[in-house]
């Protein structure tokens, strides 16, 4: 493109802030605007720096994120997620990315998101007033907060009730009969139990036990005078754990323990009978057997329920009908069946309900003529169920549908400008997304359970058709997807152990562009697959010692030139070693490289312009980087924990982008070598964020990363802005690809700082037609910086 000179008049009033989208192009202006990747969030630089730093440095990367691919999520439901209208019509509280609230009229089902905050949603519970209106409490899981929503007749309120350390899991609402809320949920900070209601005009709340134990395990229900009275488990070592009991009486609270014995209390669910008498099921989860507890008037019986249920997860929910009769549904966690039990006078009868799904989260309760009715969630639809029984069947519905999206991402830029991003990905079903220059396009390409890897890559030559490899659990199979330009072909590699844990794939770079993988086969062992053109070759590359603990986290490079070796980085669960592989003519050859940890670890492998291998690792000591120097392994710590993704510059510097899990939260960050110092940073921390990092360098080393949004359940791609210091003589800022600005002496009256995004990183030409979103601070004070009306600015394109 020929040099262009652009000049761009700004007619700011004094005090305003320079944000301005400057745009460079002289065509299609409007069309670009529209097309534009917006990123979730902008973030100025923090202008609590020091100015003398600031001075000095006068290229600070930050980093802008958005959301590629986002579903409704939904998970930790309570056993008070649904409740039935004066019509018996069902009301659900659900969410975990949103709070969601959905209702049947008689004829359809409706939803709606009551909080569309980012992270809130989980462990709601929800009950109507006399009107038949919701109240629903839940989580903030961001914030750590105690939430509370409620529905007027005419619109929502919302509001923080708890903000006090992390408060606010397993939540449990009931309305006494002036429909004022009570809530019973989790403290975690200070492991206890609390207790929050609303008296008509002010909010109080307060602890009702210490080492309370309730993640999951507490249920709320308020007696016919509007006392409150809760069951939960409690835990404090060395003694058994308990299933206990408290009611308020009066100004003060009343504990009692209903059972104790090691893992006794769980998945708690409480309700009260005509004389306001306590009915409790749980789990006695040493035993494995469903348990229920009931206040005779002078002292608490126990009986078990149903044994074999298994010792995880059986989320129970009870209610008693017009009799007093108790009915519990569960999660049969042998199975993961629904399950409903009821009393029949005499005995528990006992019967499936869904066979269909491993479900979580069964909320019951019962419509007029005491006929069961169940919301759950199933695991691999991901949908929000409900259950009524007819008289002679039970009629399942799906209520609403979501999705656990973006694990096991795999990012790849395409080689050439505008490196456009490629992402393939897990959300129950196999998935790709790329971006076209405008938007992202996403499509399903295997609708099979995918679980435990993707691996992308792309042809070296336009169009750049993607290949994948992935892991098809539900045929515990290593399967090959290829775009042919007008599909997919799907084909089926190999068997492969039905937990598998890494899969990698390279192509070879210059023609037929032959597809070499990496996998866990199906005994644990580490294995590869190359395609000669006609069949796929299969070979074991390391045999593991133990099944259970298998070699995982596969990272396969091929060697730079012909004849393209491939190099594996592996961990050996078992023995708790990292190692690599390097195939001759002879076979395979395995080195170990360094201790990392027992149990899992992630590794990520990169060659050099030497041919020499690069180790990103996860140890017990933190992040590890390894580099073969030509005699050894040279190895350094880069962070104190992370599981990530290697890339090398063309000057062969490493960068990492990684998933770091610690007691200060989980987050996204980013480490390039300096010099010989790891200069490391946050790119996202806004919840559990990070996991499944890939990360990808264009020809310029600016780095992109793909990962997953644990707390929402979506795909997030992030991606670098600089932040540039002009002092008051002025100065020249470097834009996308080759464009400057030019900001001449006595342009602002104090240092500022500078910060831009690129918005439209994508488009056919670097620089034409790409949009800037530009802030100025000064960096002295952090107050907008301010212009003169009229001043002219320079921008320059090549």
């Amino acid at each position: 493109m020929n040099n262009r000179r652009l000049t761009l008049t700004l007619t700011l009033a004094i005090g305003l802030i320079l944000i301005s989208t400057l745009m460079l192009g002289l065509e299609n202006v409007a069309a670009q605007a529209q097309g534009a990747i917006q990123p979730s969030q902008v973030t100025p630089t923090q202008a609590t720096q020091a100015k003398e730093m600031l001075v000095q440095q006068t290229f600070i990367p930050t980093w802008a994120t958005e959301r590629v691919d986002a579903e409704k999520t939904f998970t930790g439901m309570t056993d008070r997620s649904l409740v039935l209208d004066g019509d018996n019509h069902p009301h659900v509280a659900y969410g975990y990315d949103h709070l969601y609230y959905a209702w049947h009229d008689g004829s359809t089902w409706h939803r709606e998101t009551v909080d569309p905050a980012w992270g809130v949603g989980g462990y709601a519970s929800i009950d109507l007033d006399s009107n038949d209106n919701p109240h629903i409490s839940y989580y903030d899981d961001l914030n750590g907060d105690l939430k509370y929503a409620y529905y007027d007749g005419s619109q929502w309120h919302i509001r923080a009730v708890d903000t006090h350390d992390d408060v606010g899991q397993n939540t449990s609402i009931a309305l006494d009969m002036d429909d004022h809320p009570h809530i019973g949920y989790n403290d975690a900070t200070n492991n206890g139990l609390k207790y929050a209601h609303y008296d008509g005009a002010a909010w109080y709340t307060e602890t009702v036990d210490t080492n309370a134990w309730v993640y999951r395990h507490l249920s709320l229900a308020v007696d016919s005078a509007g006392h409150p009275h809760i069951g939960y488990a409690w835990s404090k070592w060395p003694n058994p754990a308990e299933l206990r009991y408290a009611h308020r009486t009066g100004n003060s609270w009343i504990t009692e323990t209903v059972h104790s014995g090691n893992s006794v209390g769980q998945y708690t669910s409480l309700a009260l009978d005509s004389s306001d008498h306590p009915h409790i099921s749980y789990l006695d989860g040493s035993n494995e057997i469903l348990m229920y507890a009931h206040w005779t008037s002078n002292a608490w019986v126990t009986e078990t329920v149903a044994s074999d249920v298994g010792w995880a997860t059986i989320d129970t929910s009870i209610t008693l009908d017009t009799s007093d009769n108790p009915h519990i549904a569960y999660t049969d966690s042998t199975n993961g069946y629904l399950t409903y039990a009821r009393w029949t006078g005499s005995a528990w009868s006992i019967e499936s309900v869904d066979t269909s799904d491993w479900v979580w989260s069964a909320s019951l309760v019962l419509d007029s003529g005491d006929n069961p009715r169940i919301s759950y969630t199933g695991r691999s639809s991901d949908d929000l169920r409900y259950a009524r029984w007819t008289g002679s069947a039970w009629d399942i519905q799906t209520a609403d549908s979501g999705g656990d999206i973006g694990l096991y991402t795999s990012l790849v830029l395409a080689p050439t400008t505008p490196y456009t991003p490629h992402i393939s990905y897990a959300g129950g079903s196999l998935r790709y997304a790329r971006h076209d220059g405008t938007a992202w396009v996403i499509e399903t390409i295997d609708s099979t359970d995918v679980w435990g890897g993707t691996s992308l890559a792309l042809l070296p030559i336009a169009p750049h058709d993607p290949r994948i490899a992935y892991y098809d659990i539900s045929s515990d199979a290593l399967k090959y997807a290829r775009w042919t330009g007008g599909g997919w072909n799907l084909e089926v590699i190999d068997s492969v152990k039905d937990s598998p844990w890494g899969v990698s794939l390279a192509l070879e770079p210059t023609a037929p562009y032959t597809p070499h993988i990496a996998y866990v086969g199906a005994n644990g062992d580490l294995k590869y697959a190359q395609w000669t053109g006609s069949v796929w070759n299969i070979e074991t590359v390391d045999y593991a010692t133990n099944w259970f603990f298998a070699l995982e986290s596969p990272s396969l490079a091929l060697a730079s030139t012909a004849p393209y070796i491939p190099l594996v980085s592996y961990h050996d669960a078992d023995w708790g070693n990292v190692r690599l592989a390097r195939r001759t003519s002879s076979g395979w050859v395995t080195d170990t490289v360094a201790y990392a940890k027992g149990g899992s670890a992630d590794t990520s492998l990169a060659v050099d312009s030497l041919g020499y291998p690069h180790i990103a690792y996860d140890s017990n000591v933190g992040l590890q980087y390894a580099r073969w120097t030509g005699t050894a392994w040279a190895i350094g710590r880069v962070d104190r924990s992370g599981s990530p993704s290697l890339a090398l510059d063309e000057d062969d510097t490493p960068y990492i982008g990684y998933y770091t899990s610690w007691s200060g939260g989980q987050s996204l960050n980013y480490a390039y070598l300096d010099d010989s110092m790891w200069v490391t940073e946050t790119v996202d921390n806004l919840g559990n964020v990070g996991q499944y990092a890939s990360l990808a360098l264009d020809e310029d080393g600016r780095a992109r990363i793909a990962y997953y949004d644990g707390g929402n359940g979506d795909l997030k791609f992030a991606w670098g802005k600089r932040v540039d210091v002009i002092p008051t003589t002025g100065g020249t800022l470097g834009a996308y690809g080759s464009a400057t600005f030019d900001f001449p002496g006595g342009t602002f009256t104090d240092t500022v700082v500078l910060t831009y995004t690129v918005l439209q990183p994508l488009a056919s030409q670097p620089n034409v037609g790409v949009f800037f979103d530009v802030t100025a601070v000064f960096a002295s004070s952090g107050n907008a910086a301010q212009v003169a009306p009229g001043q002219t600015y320079t921008v320059v394109v090549y």
